[in-house]
């Protein structure tokens, strides 16, 4: 008899699935499914005790089981005792039976979806689903109380208001008459005319221009290389006005700063034809 004992006792210690069996099942088998997963995506495990397995779709989880959606996972799973859908984005890790959603009624679970995101953490979570169900209970609530009914008229009739008091209007001195400007005289088709100084000017200096105004001015920037024995190339920009003098002179590249300030004043002195724009162009000038 006592050795029949011993048997059924280690029978009933043996656990609760068979050799073979789906892995998944082992560690809620000893207690009633709390729910099961409908929706998974990456990895997602489900830790109880020192036990933790990788849940897979229509797998049921327990209501002590810790639920970790990792870096790269995310799981909706269907409560069993009111239906309610408990979704978690990566990043979450909490407890079936510790979530906000396990404790929803039936009504209320069916009207929302808890969601657990890794950016609010838990205390952000608990408050939207607590305004999720604020929001669904809200049709239900008391209606506001009605508003006192407007008392009857009176039938006394009102005393008759005072009539209005003029203000003293204030004299103002009466405005100058505004006298319109005439329209800029214009071409045959409406569009603005020329005005007569820049009327059949070219845009800018051409480069025939250019080289005839260069010529006059390159034996004296020549000159200016006289007190230096470094030779090489001396480039300038020039900035030119649509008057067509000069604004501005760089010196871009010179054989010897001793010379640019000379070379400078020089060009200075450069005169183009007059134009609509004027231009900017760089000139090289040898010096040997």
């Amino acid at each position: 008899m006592w050795r029949a004992l011993a048997v059924i006792l280690v029978a009933a210690c043996g656990g609760g699935s068979e050799p073979g069996g789906d892995p998944s099942r082992d560690i809620t088998s000893v207690a009633a499914d709390a729910g099961k997963v409908r929706e998974l995506a990456g990895k997602v495990t489900a830790t109880r005790g020192s036990t933790t397995r990788t849940l897979a779709l229509s797998n049921p989880v327990a209501a002590d089981e810790v639920i970790d959606t990792g870096i790269d996972g995310s799981v909706v799973i269907e409560l069993a005792h009111n239906n309610a859908l408990w979704s978690l984005e990566s990043g979450i890790k909490a407890r079936v039976d510790q979530s906000v959603a396990w404790g929803l009624s039936k009504q209320d679970a069916a009207k929302s979806i808890e969601h657990a995101t890794s950016s609010a953490g838990r205390h952000a979570d608990r408050q939207a689903a607590d305004t999720q169900v604020t929001a669904v209970e809200q049709p239900n609530a008391a209606a506001p109380a009605a508003a006192p009914k407007a008392a009857a008229p009176s039938t006394t009739a009102p005393p008759p208001r005072p009539p209005p008091t003029a203000r003293p209007r204030t004299a103002t001195s009466p405005r100058p008459p505004t006298t319109a400007k005439p329209p800029p005289p214009s071409d045959v088709d409406g569009a603005p005319a020329e005005s007569p100084k820049s009327a059949g000017l070219p845009n800018a200096p051409g480069r025939q221009d250019i080289v005839d105004a260069m010529n006059k001015i390159k034996a004296r920037l020549r000159r200016c290389a006289d007190t230096t024995t470094a030779t090489g190339t001396l480039k300038m920009l020039f900035k030119v006005g649509s008057d067509g003098r000069v604004t501005s002179v760089e010196i871009q590249q010179s054989p010897d700063p001793a010379i640019e300030q000379c070379a400078i004043t020089v060009g200075k002195t450069l005169l183009l034809p007059r134009s609509q724009n004027g231009l900017t162009f760089s000139y090289p000038i040898v010096i040997n």
